[in-house]
This record gives C-alpha cells, sequence and structure tokens, in this order.
C-alpha cells in the first residue's frame, strides 16, 4: 500500500493464526503435590510416535514450528481474584522455551517441520533393549559476555545460561469513558465475577523470539520452593490455565497464545 507521500509501505509479517498452548485436561489431579522442581509441561502429552519400534513410550509432544522464523509469544499474568483489599492475587512463575529436531522420517509419516536429513538411530536405550532414533533436544539460553581479559588476550568467554521469561505484569489500567465510566480493554479472557479488577485490563506479556527448532515445548516451573497446590498458592495458575481448582470450566480460549510465521504444518499437535 502507499502513504499520501506517495512512498510504498509493505508490511507482510506472514503470521499465522494464533495458537492457543496449555497443559492437558485436569493437569491440576497430576502435578498436585508433587515438588517446585517438578516443570508443568505445554502440552504435557505423549508424542504422537511415542512408543513405538524406536521411541520412548512416555516421548512428551511439543508444538510443530518453522525453524528460523520468528515467533511472538503472548504469556497471561496468573491471576486468582482479588484479597481482602480489593486487590489482584497475581502469582509470578517461570517459562523456559524447548526446542527440538525432528527429522525426513518424521516430515514423510506426519508432516513434521525437519531439520535432520533421515531418521538416525542413536543412543541404545539398556532397559528397553533398543535404540532410540535421535530427537535432540535444547533450552533457550541467553548469551552473557565477559570483560575483556587484562593480560590473556587469546579467547574470551560467552557463557550460555537457561533463559526464564516472567511475566511480571504493570498493574491495573483504568482509562475512562465519558461519564467517568470505566473502560474496558479486553474481554472475554477472564470472568468479571471472578477477577473484577482485572479481567478488563490487559493480562498478556507480549514478546517475540526467533524459532530455533522444529518443535517448542513450554515448561512451567514454580519460583518458591514449595510443592504444587493447586487449591492455595497455585490457584492462580489453576485459575488461568485450568478449572481454579475446579470453580470454573476451563478456558478453552485462555492459555499462552503464539504466533508462528507463516508455513506448512505450523500448528498444535
Amino acid at each position: 500500500m502507499s502513504d499520501e507521500g506517495g512512498g510504498n509501505v509493505q508490511v507482510d509479517p506472514q503470521v499465522s493464526f494464533r495458537v492457543v498452548a496449555k497443559p492437558f485436561p485436569n493437569f491440576e489431579a497430576t502435578y498436585q503435590g508433587f515438588g517446585a522442581a517438578t516443570p508443568i509441561a505445554f502440552p504435557g502429552v505423549r508424542d504422537p510416535d511415542a512408543g513405538r519400534d524406536g521411541f520412548d513410550p512416555n516421548l512428551l509432544a511439543a508444538y510443530p514450528v518453522p525453524f528460523g522464523a520468528t515467533i511472538w509469544l503472548w504469556i497471561p499474568l496468573c491471576v486468582g481474584g482479588v484479597d481482602q483489599r480489593q486487590v489482584p492475587v497475581i502469582q509470578l512463575y517461570d517459562y523456559t522455551i524447548i526446542w527440538r529436531l525432528r527429522n525426513l522420517t518424521d516430515f514423510k509419516n506426519r508432516r513434521a517441520p525437519f531439520h535432520i536429513e533421515r531418521q538416525f538411530p542413536g543412543a541404545f536405550d539398556s532397559p528397553a533393549g533398543q535404540a532410540r532414533f535421535v530427537i535432540p533436544a535444547a533450552r533457550q539460553v541467553l548469551p552473557f559476555t565477559q570483560a575483556e581479559p587484562v593480560t590473556d588476550l587469546t579467547s574470551g568467554d560467552i557463557n550460555l545460561r537457561n533463559l526464564l521469561w516472567t511475566p511480571q505484569g504493570g498493574g491495573t489500567v483504568e482509562p475512562l469513558l465519558p461519564g467517568a465510566l470505566t473502560g474496558t480493554i479486553q474481554q472475554g479472557v477472564l470472568d468479571p465475577f471472578i477477577d473484577p479488577s482485572i479481567a478488563k485490563d490487559p493480562i498478556f506479556n507480549a514478546f517475540k523470539v526467533q524459532c530455533q527448532g522444529d518443535e517448542m515445548m513450554i515448561l512451567a516451573t514454580k519460583r518458591t520452593k514449595n510443592a504444587w497446590d493447586f487449591a492455595g498458592e497455585d490457584f492462580p495458575f489453576s485459575n488461568v490455565y485450568g478449572s481454579a481448582n475446579g470453580q470454573h470450566k476451563p478456558f478453552d480460549q485462555l492459555g499462552i497464545y503464539y504466533f508462528p510465521g507463516a508455513g506448512p504444518d505450523v500448528g498444535a499437535p
């Protein structure tokens, strides 16, 4: 399209439709009481190949993504109503992105994205009595560059540290309409009866990264050292991603949204 000055402005980001990432239904019953070191996986179900020859029976599923493309993620705050002071109850969680590679046979069998040229047999699984096909996984990391050394100028160090995404939130936003009525910025995401002071405000944190694999998995971990407790400390997590400890049906349209660059066979597993 052209602006009034006659210049050519082209915006064609080739972004696919939104995919809602969330744990499997009734995940609370599975994770309740497990320690803080146990992350909750998105999607957390078995891979379509799990249990077949050459595949671990408990291989986790992941979301297919286009390697090298930009992916936009919207991670919601975990809110669980308001306290006695009518202040929103928000619990913070860390999110880790896991990338995986798949192979040509995966593409042939189910049109999965791939960047391994064929299906390689890898390490032998002694308890199972068979070799497993190679499906490598990597964590999203952040490079830290060390200061230039004073004496040894022959080398430099870049340390790679696991990257955690932690939505912090920005408080409530309450612009006014004519007549001094509080305006609504978002709707249909949270029930205002459950979260009256924040349901109408933005709860998502939007950012973008570059896809570093053929598949993406998301792990949510606790910031405290306590066990998962969806009736107590982790009620906000259950409220957003599950059933609020049985108080409502899961919100089908609420979870982590991600928007991959457009490509074939990109979406939920």
